[in-house]
């Protein structure tokens, strides 16, 4: 079942079965594991013209509210398998 998409990937996410999720984002990214991406893909990223000041801006905007969702959609989708 799709449960995410965008437009430059068809398939965000998805459940295959009743106790397999696929995501093909970070849910769980926090500020210190962002910022080794930024240092690791720096060179990427710039050439996608994306600021990576903008990116740690976002990140410590919110940063804290992502976190929490993150821990929610985890819990929610284990104790909906029931596991």
């Amino acid at each position: 079942m799709l449960l995410a998409t965008s437009p430059l990937c068809a398939t965000q996410a998805f459940a295959w079965g009743a106790n397999a999720l696929a995501l093909q984002f970070h849910l769980e990214a926090e500020a210190q594991s962002l910022e080794r991406w930024y240092v690791g893909h720096v060179v990427e990223l710039g050439l996608a013209g994306v600021s990576i000041t903008s990116l740690r801006e976002q990140a410590a905007r919110h940063g804290r509210a992502l976190r929490e969702r993150a821990q929610q959609v985890l819990t929610q989708w284990l104790d909906d398998r029931q596991l």
